[in-house]
């Protein structure tokens, strides 16, 4: 069940788990969140320039997903790690099967460049997008279809060891070496291949299966080391592709999401607008 901000904690339930301004478990099973907990239903044409719809993936299940339609204009306690990769990998699955323009949604079938396929995510959405495209990359897990680039936002990588100017601030420090055990009990180390893509015995970084990615660090988030470290290892990982880094200065993890309207959230949109409508690579 969830809580809002304002409600008062029973005297019997304790903190089970607190990360600040993000959420807080307690012991009794109630989950207090701080963000993210208003459902805004889909927009139409008449209301807004982009188009949305909520859609159910599979007919037995409670997995559903919104898609984007632009107009001519324009991760949970309750379901631990792998939950959120296993349906981001059942979504991706879910568009993949529109590729010949056959599939159960029409918007896909119509509307949908298989040729340019993104995937792209902030902070744990771009942890997941990492996991998705280290997949795809593995003939094992072939979908039938490419991935043109992917963007990782402040992406959520982590580790055991220190890096950087991580030490500088312990307390931020304290709360992201808390959340891997905490999302993924069943592998509570934070150099889990998952949250660490470069620790040992992480697979190569070569057989990532995009041919573009796109980096986006912040200069005062606890994370930035991090995509960094990322970044550096797929260059020199020996991945046939192309890989670029955008740093923005003097703000935090995530900023951009507080206040979209700000100069340097414009500035990262317009980045991420500039590495989509890039004219595609050779093939390789």
């Amino acid at each position: 069940m969830d809580t809002d901000t304002n409600t008062p904690t029973t005297a019997e339930a304790e903190v089970a788990h607190d990360f600040p301004g993000l959420i807080r478990v307690f012991t009794d099973g109630r989950i207090q969140r701080f963000k993210g907990t208003d459902v805004v239903p889909p927009s139409t044409p008449t209301t807004h320039p982009v188009s949305s719809k909520d859609i159910t993936l599979h007919p037995h299940s409670t997995l559903s997903a919104r898609l984007f339609l632009p107009g001519p204009n324009g991760l949970a306690p309750e379901h631990p790690i792998p939950a959120a990769y296993e349906d981001s990998w059942a979504a991706l699955q879910w568009v993949a099967s529109h590729r010949s323009n056959n599939g159960p949604e029409p918007w896909l079938n119509e509307n949908v460049d298989f040729g340019r396929v993104f995937l792209a995510g902030d902070s744990a959405g771009a942890n997941i997008v990492h996991n998705l495209t280290m997949l795809l990359g593995d003939s094992d897990w072939d979908i039938g279809m490419d991935i043109l680039g992917v963007c990782l936002v402040h992406p959520y990588f982590w580790g055991s060891v220190p890096a950087g100017s991580e030490t500088m601030d312990l307390d931020k420090k304290g709360v992201v070496d808390r959340l891997w055990p905490f999302v993924c009990p069943e592998s509570p180390d934070n150099d889990d291949p998952r949250v660490n893509p470069v620790g040992e015995g992480a697979p190569s970084l070569a057989w990532l299966g995009c041919r573009r990615v796109l980096v986006c660090v912040a200069e005062k988030d606890v994370l930035r080391e991090r995509g960094w470290i990322y970044y550096n290892a797929l260059s020199r990982s020996g991945w046939i592709g192309v890989v670029q880094i955008e740093e923005t200065h003097g703000e935090g993890h995530a900023f951009h999401l507080h206040d979209l309207a700000s100069e340097k959230a414009q500035d990262l949109i317009k980045t991420l607008a500039l590495f989509f409508n890039r004219d595609p690579p050779p093939s390789i």
